[in-house]
């Protein structure tokens, strides 16, 4: 596919501002693998390539999934170098309750891959009406140690055709440590 990205000019013409093409592609034992190059208009008005994002989708075992998604950007020379990677795993620990983790990585200054940011949830299916689904967020503090910034627990249920959604976020304490206090509650009734 292609996408294309167009702006007004200030005398009203039609402006090619970036250009998106992606290639998709499924291997015969179900594993996919796509392709985005985005590019933009240089100073002359060519096209220049601005980042590629490779995405494998692989199943080693049945019901589990990894996902491992890398960005390319252009270094001083314009050549693409892996730059971000994040790397996503879901599998079922049993029948109604799957976890899934996922890594953000970036390459520190002597090129190794270094983690920004962990995430870990669980989905729980507690009846057919009733979910829930509890995430943790680990991101680097001061001392560059993934250190815990953000748990949420989403609890959803329907009856009589309502739909009630109830968000608790939980956050560090101001005061340093590391306790974790609700910060946010979101309630929603459609």
């Amino acid at each position: 596919t292609r996408r294309d990205v167009f702006r007004f000019s200030p005398d009203g013409r039609r402006t090619l501002v970036a250009a998106t093409e992606s290639l998709e592609e499924t291997l015969a034992n179900r594993d996919s693998r796509a392709v985005h190059d985005t590019s933009a208009p240089d100073l002359n008005g060519r096209l220049s390539p601005t980042s590629r994002q490779i995405e494998e989708t692989r199943s080693p075992a049945p019901d589990v999934r990894e996902i491992h998604t890398t960005l390319l950007e252009p270094d001083l020379n314009g050549t693409l170098q892996a730059t971000e990677r994040t790397e996503y795993t879901e599998r079922p620990i049993t029948p109604g309750w799957l976890r899934h983790d996922s890594t953000q990585l970036v390459r520190d200054i002597n090129g190794r891959w270094q983690p920004i940011e962990a995430r870990r949830g669980e989905v729980r299916d507690i009846s057919a009406s009733e979910r829930t689904e509890e995430e943790t967020i680990q991101r680097l503090d001061m001392n560059q140690k993934l250190a815990v910034t953000e748990r949420s627990v989403t609890r959803r249920s329907s009856a009589n055709g309502r739909e009630q959604v109830v968000i608790e976020v939980h956050a560090p304490y101001t005061d340093g440590s590391s306790r974790l206090v609700l910060s946010e509650r979101i309630h929603r009734t459609t």
